[in-house]
């Protein structure tokens, strides 16, 4: 095995058990020392990976947030090499719903990651870089539709990513929402539906 093998085996054993803390401690309860023992490393060799503490959380704590962007930038690129108007819900397809499992794990995931920025930097500087890049992305995407579908932008693009960023945090207000006035995931086809004719038509 090379040097480089040695290094992305350990580095990904470093990540499992930093990840395995979390799940078992929280993000609070993380312990380095604990994480070096799982990876069979020094606590110095997490640093050198990591620069800190706080740095091993920044990466663990947004990698579900990295694959989510580069999916949504790979279905991006699919609509913008395409031809002819947009499916809408070939879009919907790929927007939060609030029964799914899945994305239902993933947003309190989203805001204990939040709540945990508020005093790491690293991670604060993370988030802040993924929400760049998921802006910049959805504006592509608008362009993208609005080019296929011959449509004229005239709204603030900045201000439509922003609405969409906020999607997955209008779906935790509605878990808090009695059942029975909870939004299901047919009430919110028909929002997104109702949302992207309105502009992109």
């Amino acid at each position: 095995m090379t040097t480089t093998a040695i290094e992305t085996s350990k580095y990904e054993l470093i990540v499992a058990g930093a990840r395995k803390e979390i799940e078992e401690r929280g993000i609070v309860g993380l312990r380095v020392q604990e994480v070096a023992r799982q990876a069979n490393c020094s606590v110095s060799l997490i640093y050198r990976h990591f620069t800190s503490r706080d740095g091993l959380l920044a990466h663990v704590l947004t990698e579900d947030y990295a694959r989510n962007i580069r999916r949504w930038a790979e279905f991006t690129s699919g609509i913008e090499s395409g031809t002819g108007p947009v499916d809408y819900d070939e879009i919907i397809d790929q927007l939060p719903m609030p029964q799914s499992a899945f994305m239902r794990k993933m947003r309190w995931s989203r805001v204990q990651t939040l709540a945990a920025s508020v005093d790491n930097a690293p991670l604060r500087e993370r988030l802040s870089e993924l929400a760049r890049e998921f802006q910049a992305t959805s504006a592509r995407l608008i362009r993208a539709i609005a080019r296929r579908n011959e449509v004229t932008i005239d709204f603030d693009i900045p201000s439509f990513t922003q609405l969409t960023m906020s999607f997955a945090f209008m779906l935790i207000h509605n878990e808090m929402l009695a059942p029975d006035d909870q939004m299901d995931d047919a009430a919110m086809r028909a929002f997104y539906r109702d949302l992207i004719s309105r502009y992109l038509s």
